[in-house]
């Protein structure tokens, strides 16, 4: 009868063992999915150009944001390139690319608008997730004459973040 004591008291022990473990794994799963929903509730930041000035930025909203660079140093060809290199950094060698628009050469005039540019390169920084959304667009297009200093970007690069995450 003693064995039979022991027996039980062994089956209950690793039932507690289990129930304990199982417990802790759960309790860890929510805890990892309730830091990844916390970390999204900010800008997905992407390191600008080097040499990359900040010219200002505006909220769109509570959640999302357009912030400006203006390079005076680097090609809108370089400054792509430097981003396709965070890219493929953000994902981890995937084949996510920027895109050229328009792919070769310049929009044809008569389709420019005022502030405009000829040509942009677009990258998509993303890192949504499970009811979630984060991410970062980067724009990167050559700089345009404006009769306003202040808006005058002629002979530079600039790049635009537009930013959205959750709220």
């Amino acid at each position: 009868m003693n064995r039979r004591n022991n027996k039980g008291g062994s089956l209950l022990r690793n039932i507690i063992i289990i129930a304990v473990i199982g417990v802790i794994l759960v309790g860890g799963g929510v805890l990892s999915f309730l830091a990844d929903q916390a970390s999204r509730k900010s800008p997905l930041e992407i390191l600008p150009y080097p040499s990359a000035e900040l010219w200002g930025y505006r909220n769109r909203q509570t959640s999302s944001r357009e912030v400006y660079y203006k390079i005076r140093d680097a090609s809108p060809d370089v400054v792509a390139e430097y981003y396709q290199s965070r890219l493929n950094d953000h994902t981890k060698g995937t084949e996510e690319a920027c895109v050229r628009l328009p792919a070769e050469g310049e929009f044809p005039a008569s389709e420019l608008g005022p502030g405009v540019p000829p040509y942009a390169f677009r990258c998509l920084f993303d890192n949504s997730g499970f009811q979630s959304t984060q991410y970062t667009q980067v724009t990167v297009s050559p700089g345009l004459y404006n009769s306003d200093p202040e808006y005058n970007t002629e002979g530079l690069t600039v790049v635009q973040y537009v930013q959205v995450w959750q709220p």
